[in-house]
């Protein structure tokens, strides 16, 4: 594609048109995956003093030869906040991927995502936690899911009596005492969580 940038002036107002400093046009490249690509720049006689469309007076102030500039494409942002190579997606999947399984402290209890008072884990998570307590899956109630702190199904039920313990072990704490999760649930060196949600 071709872009057109100038200052058609010719009575010496050119000074008043974009500088070096100012962006002229901006290129969005967008990639399924992190990528580099060349990106060449390279005058062209389509409006240039070649053309005849504006006359011998136009200058280039590119260069003779094409400039190529190496451009990195980042991946693109994930749209999941587990990921999808992680041995808990399944199950976060399954349960319609709740915002709650990647809440900052989930693994410690908090099922709501609040801090409710000065606590992230209290009354309020310990209400949805028995809910859904050792209910079979059929039975679950909506948003009983975040009651499961530890990710896994305990035998046949999702919210079982590991997640009460991990919930009692920070319940009435401070915020200062209940730190993020690790974004690695497992340990494996991988992150299983991607981004957090709260």
């Amino acid at each position: 594609f071709s872009l057109s940038l100038g200052v058609l002036d010719t009575s010496g107002g050119q000074g008043a048109g974009p500088t070096l400093t100012l962006d002229l046009a901006t290129i969005q490249l967008n990639s399924t995956v992190a990528t580099t690509v060349n990106v060449t720049i390279t005058a062209d006689t389509l409006r240039g003093p070649d053309s005849g469309v504006v006359g011998s007076i136009l200058a280039s102030n590119l260069q003779s030869a094409p400039l190529i500039v190496p451009v990195v494409v980042p991946p693109p942002a994930p749209d999941t906040c587990i990921a999808p190579d992680s041995p808990y997606f399944a199950l976060w999947d399954t349960w319609g991927r709740p915002d709650c399984w990647c809440g900052r402290q989930m693994c410690h209890g908090d099922a709501d995502m609040l801090v409710n008072g000065p606590f992230p884990v209290a009354s309020p998570d310990l209400v949805i936690l028995l809910d859904a307590f050792n209910d079979m899956d059929f039975a679950v109630p909506p948003g009983g899911e975040c009651g499961n702190f530890d990710y896994i199904k305990n035998g046949p039920f999702l919210v079982a009596s590991p997640d009460l313990v991990i919930l009692l072990e920070s319940f009435n704490d401070l915020a200062f005492l209940v730190p993020a999760c690790s974004q690695d649930i497992d340990g494996d060196g991988d992150d299983d969580i991607l981004f957090w949600t709260n």
